[in-house]
């Protein structure tokens, strides 16, 4: 049979057999007063608008815990045995949508729920996670913005801004300030997200405080109080000492002739050998070479400047002076100044330095800027090489393709030095044969 309830709200018994019951619109009760009648089909059963199941006294039940609802088929129990469908239903509570009539009662009390009309949830309330955030020169700081209260299963967009008020850093001297005003996206259910600002290394040390302002504005579903804003202070970081060649800086050298960090096993090699000989040398302290100590510096200039890597990087270039320049871009991420060119070019042409030396002197006199700048690549290139540590990265950073990933990652860095996050980026890369400098 099927039984139709119409508008309003109706009571439906299906009777013995196999019924469809409809109770249309409203609050329905659907009456059950036996469990051996049958499975019957509910085919509108609604819980919003007030339908419920009632079980009578004849049914036999004696308590709630004796009924099941698989949510997967629709199927409601007694017992183990099914006695009706619910088409189209999951959330099922039988301690609210089933009243259970006690023996002996030949009324069962219905309370239709009250219709409530339910306020719209509220967006959520975006807010920078600290009022104050700290950062050092020649870093990347992170700012972290909080996602709270009101509807957070929907995403959100707000964009952060730099004030010119509270900001007391320099655009592009100071800070990276490209890509502000900058927008953040969080994902459905997402409460946190992140973002880096890259902070310029300088040589005026010391220095007054330099701060950044960031303020947020909202996008979409996102409630962004008034004058929301949050402090970058950036730490100054006095300048570095002068380079020295010893038992830990090889990588230098790989810098000056290669433009690349060097592979982990001829990195540690250099690095051993200095070690081993006890080098230390530095120019612009006045540090002699003598003995030993001369042999392994003549050795690392021989085989780095007559390195068939360093003819083929070389091979395009027929004047000192455009050798000479490369080696400046190599370690300074800059064309050299007419004075210097013509210092070094002088000291060649007459014979007091050869070109393989030269390179090196130039990375290790290094001062002011450009020392700030060649540290920040080695930083980063030493970073490189010993985050390469899995037989997929030792393999793939060979030949002349890993040669020239190795220079595109290296000229990434110079007033900034790379991350780890930014490393593991990198190598990911350079596993799947992907390029993206």
């Amino acid at each position: 049979d099927s039984i139709n309830g119409g508008s309003g709200g109706d009571i439906l018994e299906g009777g013995s057999g196999n019924d469809t019951l409809s109770g249309q619109s409203g609050a329905d009760k659907f009456v059950f007063n036996s469990s051996s009648q049958g499975i019957d089909t509910l085919e509108d059963f609604n819980i919003s608008e007030g339908d419920r199941i009632k079980i009578g006294a004849g049914f036999g039940a004696t308590a709630i815990g004796q009924f099941n609802f698989n949510s997967g088929t629709g199927n409601l129990s007694f017992n183990g045995q099914n006695f009706a469908n619910l088409k189209n239903v999951t959330d099922f509570n039988l301690s609210r949508d089933l009243i259970l009539e006690a023996a002996g009662n030949d009324v069962a009390t219905f309370t239709e729920p009250p219709v409530t009309n339910n306020p719209p949830v509220a967006n959520p309330v975006v807010t920078f996670q600290e009022d104050t955030f700290s950062g050092e020169e020649g870093k990347q700081a992170t700012i972290t913005l909080t996602r709270t209260n009101g509807d957070v299963t929907q995403a959100s967009t707000v964009t952060v801004n730099i004030n010119d008020t509270g900001t007391t850093a320099t655009a592009g001297q100071d800070y990276d300030n490209s890509g502000f005003p900058l927008e953040i996206q969080f994902a459905a259910n997402e409460r946190e997200k992140s973002f880096n600002i890259g902070l310029y290394s300088d040589t005026i040390t010391p220095e007054p405080p330099e701060t950044i302002s960031f303020g947020l504005e909202s996008v979409s579903n996102a409630t962004v109080a008034q004058n929301e804003t949050a402090v970058l202070n950036i730490t100054d970081v006095p300048n570095p000492p002068s380079l020295s060649l010893n038992g830990t800086t090889a990588q230098i050298a790989y810098i000056v002739y290669y433009g690349r960090p060097g592979d982990p096993g001829g990195l540690d090699f250099w690095n051993q050998m200095l070690t081993d000989n006890q080098v230390t040398y530095s120019p612009r302290q006045g540090d002699p070479l003598t003995g030993n100590q001369k042999i392994i510096y003549e050795r690392i200039v021989g085989q780095f400047g007559n390195s068939q890597e360093q003819q083929r990087l070389f091979a395009g270039l027929t004047t000192d002076r455009e050798k000479l320049n490369a080696i400046y871009q190599f370690a300074f991420e800059r064309d050299g100044e007419t004075l210097g060119l013509n210092f070094w070019t002088e000291q060649l042409q007459k014979g007091n330095i050869t070109f393989v030396n030269a390179a090196l002197e130039i990375g290790l006199g290094a001062q002011n800027e450009d020392l700030i700048v060649l540290n920040n690549k080695i930083k980063s290139a030493d970073l490189f090489t010993l985050s390469i540590d899995t037989a997929q990265e030792r393999l793939a950073y060979q030949g002349g393709s890993a040669e020239k990933f190795g220079r595109d990652f290296v000229d990434n860095y110079g007033l900034t030095a790379s991350s780890q996050s930014q490393v593991n980026s990198a190598l990911d890369n350079l596993v799947n044969g992907n390029n993206i400098f």
